[in-house]
This record gives C-alpha cells, sequence and structure tokens, in this order.
C-alpha cells in the first residue's frame, strides 16, 4: 500500500557485563549463536545491523576491541 508507514522494530541489548549498552532498529532476519565459552554458558544470541541503525546507549568510554 503505498504511503503506508510501518514502524521498524527496537531491541536493546549489552555486552556480557552490561558496561555498553546499545539499542538497534531493525527486522532482524537472521539470528546466530557464538560458540566461545562465555556465550553458550549465557546463551547469548547475536545478529548483524548496518551501522545507521545502531545506536550506542551507554559505556562508549569502556569500549575495547575482543581477541
Amino acid at each position: 500500500m503505498e504511503g503506508f508507514l510501518t514502524r521498524v522494530p527496537e531491541y536493546e541489548g549489552a555486552c556480557h557485563c552490561g558496561a555498553v549498552q546499545f539499542r538497534i532498529a531493525a527486522d532482524i532476519a537472521d539470528i546466530y549463536r557464538c560458540d566461545c565459552s562465555l556465550c553458550r554458558m549465557k546463551g547469548s544470541l547475536m545478529t548483524s545491523v548496518h551501522e545507521d541503525a545502531f545506536m550506542l546507549v551507554s559505556g562508549a568510554d569502556r569500549l575495547r576491541e575482543y581477541n
């Protein structure tokens, strides 16, 4: 229907310790399971979104590269 506006779902998430929090606005098509020991233990799921759909809510000073 032309001109029909649909709202994109929003989701909130955080790093494992909760120090970094974020929000995404996206229609999630694919969900993945990480197989690292911490994610397996917590049952964590992940997806990928375009950077335009990502908003860092808090914790910018806590961001680090994960090896």
